[in-house]
């Protein structure tokens, strides 16, 4: 098809836009997740108080960070760069540096939960990913594997920092390091998921 019939035939498309409204979506899914940690998990009693010790703070807003930092190339599907995943990137180097130290420093690897980390913030991550997925659906998305691992990512990082309001295991190398695996294992099934959902 010649240039000016490919515009004229997009001039005549009378197809209304689709839009994703993902902060919408955004937010019904972790609604979703609070509403399901709360009633399945149960927050620990104590939280009000262990928030204000440093090792729970950073237990809590370190998934917010790095879901924060995702938020720019998450939103951003067609223009998605490898510039736009540096932030994040060094975030999860300094996380390792932080999780060698702790390890240094005689930290318990293993916790009571390692388990329940794992199955859990994945679990809790589903509602977020999956209205996600449906409000990327109707973006035009280039590489379908990469915005998928980028949005398992994201939504595996808001799902940490949910079941961190129920989780009472806090030395910083334990939830390193299953906190980490756990957001992966989201990104690894965005990733898959992205394949075959997210595709021109």
């Amino acid at each position: 098809m010649e240039t000016e019939n490919l515009i004229a035939a997009l001039s005549a498309d009378t197809t209304p836009p689709r839009y994703p409204h993902l902060r919408l979506r955004l937010l019904a899914g972790g609604a979703v997740s609070i509403a399901l940690m709360v009633l399945l998990w149960g927050p620990r009693p104590d939280w009000s108080e262990a928030i204000r010790t440093l090792p729970v703070l950073l237990k809590q807003t370190l998934p917010l960070a790095f879901a924060l930092l995702l938020a720019r190339p998450l939103a951003r599907p067609v223009e998605d760069r490898p510039a736009s995943l540096r932030a994040p990137l060094a975030l999860m180097i300094l996380c390792g540096l932080v999780w060698g130290c702790a390890m240094i420093g005689g930290g318990n690897l293993w916790g009571r939960t390692w388990w329940i980390c794992l199955l859990s913030i994945p679990a809790l991550g589903l509602p977020i990913g999956g209205f996600l997925f449906v409000g990327l659906r109707r973006r035009i998305v280039v590489d379908g594997s990469r915005t998928g691992w980028i949005a398992g990512l994201f939504a595996g990082a808001l799902a940490a920092m949910i079941y961190a309001i129920h989780c009472d295991d806090d030395g910083p190398a334990f939830y390193l390091l299953w906190y980490g695996a756990a957001i992966l294992i989201c990104g690894l099934a965005g990733r898959i998921a992205g394949r075959q959902l997210l595709r021109l």
